[in-house]
């Protein structure tokens, strides 16, 4: 596997997680309380993971580039 194949993979993981993220928002609507606290942050630590994803894909697909 190339380091551009494995770059692929994270911006694929990084777009399933935001899809992810995309069915657990309208669940906010119907919470209260802790249940949506525990949500909320739910869905905030799978934005942050699926940034990293994407940002660690871009730089493995540009690696050769930069160097």
């Amino acid at each position: 596997m190339t380091l551009y194949e494995l770059g692929e993979e994270y911006t694929q993981q990084s777009a399933l997680i935001r899809t992810q993220i995309l069915e657990l928002r309208p669940q906010l609507k119907t919470l209260q309380g802790d249940a949506y606290i525990q949500l909320k942050n739910r869905i905030l630590k799978l934005y942050l993971i699926a940034s990293e994803c994407r940002e660690t894909g871009e730089y493995l697909k540009n690696y050769y580039k930069d160097a």
